[in-house]
């Protein structure tokens, strides 16, 4: 089967993004008149850092926070995982529509984040406000696109419009804003105010996207791995890894794959590209925190052999991967959340079912518990 097609299958989320010329003749990334988002930003005295021993920055630190780079570098645009304060945020499909809930990180109950039962959940007066993607935890504050794919933010509880236009993709690094808008402008907003932002690109087409060290790395499902020196970024896109399937980077190394679904690891810069294993990977099952990658072996079938198996390998020795859960059916996906001791999984039981059961367990395999998600 197709890579692209499989990928984009088991993706909960796909948009077709529009790639025309960039401009902005409209100013529709501009903040709304009757919105005060002059304070915008993260706190000066918040510092960052980065790493751990060989050089892994794969999280990065502001104060207590992380940024879930792996989660934002899965499905179009990113998201489905963010945490929000003694919870963890899930935006989940059921089937027919989008709902986000709220998880308890020490009992794994599920709760609609929308506690009124007479929402519909859909329009502006629902606390998520229809929110349906690039669900986005950046130091300690929520994002994700609405229905309209214009920006929201969590604000006293409710999501909030903080920009007009639709756009096709957003993130945060460095505590600037970077917006992909609808006709494939990059731009990128200052750290105090979401007026008057600078155009890194004029085209630009990738859908994750992550910084690093002021150098702006992208992907997408074909195409590898693209680099932009945001300090420089008339200098424009550099190739960094040349691939036929998507790619994923934790800030020390790039993970990419060819069409036959092999996974290939090599440094940041492109170099000393090595092979991991001998069997193929399923993309969208593969994720990483700090010390582990986490995926399941692919052999060209959704529901072949070991595709129940996920598996974890250090960084520093990915030859050796363990086995730590089996699940019931199929695992269609893979979430890791900075700071947490469990990982999440998608998995189907019947490939004719549109939603994903979703499971918790361990990061070193014990304790597996099914979601119980309520409909409403």
């Amino acid at each position: 089967m197709n890579k692209i097609y499989v990928f984009l299958l088991v993706s909960i989320l796909a948009f077709c993004v529009s790639c025309g010329p960039a401009a902005d003749p409209d100013n529709l990334f501009e903040m709304p008149e009757d919105e005060l988002a002059e304070e915008y930003g993260a706190d000066e005295s918040s510092s960052q850092e980065t790493g751990t021993e060989g050089g892994d920055v794969s999280a990065e630190v502001t104060g207590e926070f992380l940024y879930a780079y792996g989660n934002m570098q899965k499905n179009v645009p990113p998201g489905n995982f963010a945490v929000y304060q003694d919870s963890i945020l899930l935006l989940y499909f059921n089937g027919s529509q989008f709902r986000l809930y709220e998880i308890d990180k020490d009992t794994l109950e599920v709760a609609p984040f929308c506690k009124d039962a007479s929402c519909n959940h859909q329009n502006g007066k629902c606390a998520s406000l229809g929110i349906t993607s690039n669900l986005e935890s950046y130091e300690g504050e929520v994002y994700a696109l609405d229905s309209s794919m214009e920006i929201v933010q969590l604000k006293d509880g409710r999501f909030e419009r903080i920009l007009e236009g639709e756009c096709a993709t957003f993130w945060h690094a460095d505590h600037h804003l970077y917006v992909c808008t609808k006709d494939g402008s990059l731009l990128e907003y200052p750290e105090d105010s979401l007026k008057n932002p600078a155009v890194v690109s004029e085209e630009y087409t990738k859908c994750w996207n992550v910084v690093f060290d002021s150098r702006l790395y992208g992907a997408n499902s074909t195409g590898g791995v693209t680099c932009i020196e945001l300090s420089n970024p008339e200098r424009g896109t550099h190739q960094v890894v040349s691939c036929d399937g998507p790619a994923m980077t934790d800030g020390r190394n790039i993970y990419f794959q060819d069409l036959d679904n092999y996974l290939y690891r090599s440094n940041i810069d492109g170099g000393n590209i090595e092979k991991l294993y001998d069997t193929g990977v399923m993309y969208a099952a593969l994720n990483f925190d700090e010390e582990y990658i986490y995926f399941r072996y692919y052999d060209g079938s959704l529901m072949g052999e070991g595709s129940d198996k996920i598996y974890r390998a250090l960084k520093d020795d990915p030859g050796r991967p363990e086995l730590i859960a089996e699940f019931p059916g199929y695992a269609a996906a893979v979430f890791t959340v900075p700071g947490y001791a469990r990982i999440f999984a998608y998995v189907k039981e019947n490939f004719a079912k549109l939603e994903n059961d979703v499971y918790a367990v361990s990061k070193d395999g014990s304790g597996m518990v099914k979601l119980e998600i309520p409909e409403f």
